[in-house]
C-alpha cells in the first residue's frame, strides 16, 4: 500500500508459463494501433510489461503508447484452478480441491525470478474452488465472484508473510452495490481498490471501491464503470490476475 497514490506502474503481463488449466479469464493488450501478441514477441510463456498512468481516475492514458514490452518469468503454474495476486509480489493459486497457495515474487518490480520461501507455496484457506472468479488488489485485500454476482471482501492480513491470519477471522463481506459482476468475461483488481471488468466485447471497464481496506460499500462514481481500453480486444488472453501499482499479469492460450 506505500506510495501506491505517487506511483503508476501498470505491468500487463502476457504470462502463458505453460499453462492448460486456467480458468481465471482474459485480457488481450491492444494499444489503438498494435497488440503485443505475435511469436516473435509475445509467444506462449513470455510476459509482456505496460504502464496504465490513468489507473488511479479511469483515464485512457499509457505509457509507450500502450505499446508492450516483453520481459519472462518461469513455469510451473498449470496445476492452478486460478492464479491472482495482491501487492508487493504476492500471488495465490487456488487448487481444485480450493485450497488458496500463497506465494511472494520478490522481484516482480522487474520480472526477476527471485522467491520468498525458495519459491514453495503455503496454504493459507480453503473453500476457495466455489467462486464463478477471485482476484485481488493491495493490502491483501481479496475479491470473490458468486455465481448470482455478488462481491464478496475478504482480507488476508498476514499476506507479506503468508500466515493464516484474517480480517473478520476469514468470512467474507459482500460489498457490491448490485449484483451483476457475473456479468463479465473477466475480473481483476490492481491497487488502491481499483477493478477493472473485461466485458463480452472486449472493453475494459475501471471502477473503484473506496472501502477496499475495511470491506464497506462506498464506490467511486456511484458504482459505474468507465471505459479505459484504447481499443476493444481484451478477451485475447486466458488468464488475468494483477499485483500493486497496476501490475497485471495475464496468460496467454
Amino acid at each position: 500500500m506505500k506510495n501506491t497514490k505517487l506511483l503508476s506502474l501498470l505491468l500487463l503481463i502476457a504470462a502463458a508459463w505453460g499453462c492448460k488449466k486456467e480458468t481465471n479469464i482474459l485480457p488481450a493488450v491492444s494499444s489503438s494501433d498494435a497488440v503485443v501478441r505475435n511469436s516473435s514477441l509475445a509467444e506462449s510463456g513470455s510476459l509482456s510489461w505496460y504502464k496504465h498512468n490513468g489507473y488511479l481516475n479511469g483515464t485512457t492514458y499509457w505509457a509507450n503508447n500502450g505499446i508492450g514490452k516483453v520481459v519472462s518469468l518461469g513455469f510451473g503454474w498449470a496445476d492452478y484452478k486460478s492464479v491472482f495476486a495482491t501487492d508487493s509480489g504476492v500471488i495465490y493459486g487456488i487448487q481444485a480441491d480450493g485450497k488458496l497457495i500463497w506465494y511472494r515474487n520478490k522481484g516482480y518490480l522487474d520480472g526477476a525470478a527471485i522467491w520468498a520461501n525458495g519459491g514453495v507455496g503455503i496454504p493459507v484457506g480453503s473453500g476457495w474452488a466455489n467462486f464463478k472468479s477471485v482476484f485481488a488488489t493491495d493490502g491483501g485485500v481479496i475479491y470473490g465472484i458468486q455465481a448470482d454476482g455478488k462481491l464478496i471482501w475478504y482480507k488476508h492480513n498476514s499476506y507479506l508473510t503468508g500466515a493464516t491470519n484474517w480480517a473478520n477471522n476469514g468470512a467474507g463481506k459482500e460489498v457490491s452495490l448490485a449484483p451483476g459482476w457475473a456479468e463479465f468475461k473477466s475480473v481483476f483488481a490492481t491497487d488502491s481498490g481499483a477493478i477493472y471488468g473485461i466485458r463480452q466485447n472486449g472493453n475494459l471497464e475501471w471502477y473503484r471501491h473506496k472501502g477496499y481496506l475495511k470491506g464497506n460499500s462506498k464506490w467511486a462514481n456511484s458504482g459505474l464503470g468507465i471505459t479505459v481500453s484504447l481499443a476493444p480486444g481484451w478477451a485475447d488472453f486466458k488468464s488475468v490476475f494483477a499485483a500493486n501499482y497496476g501490475i497485471i499479469y495475464g496468460i496467454n492460450p
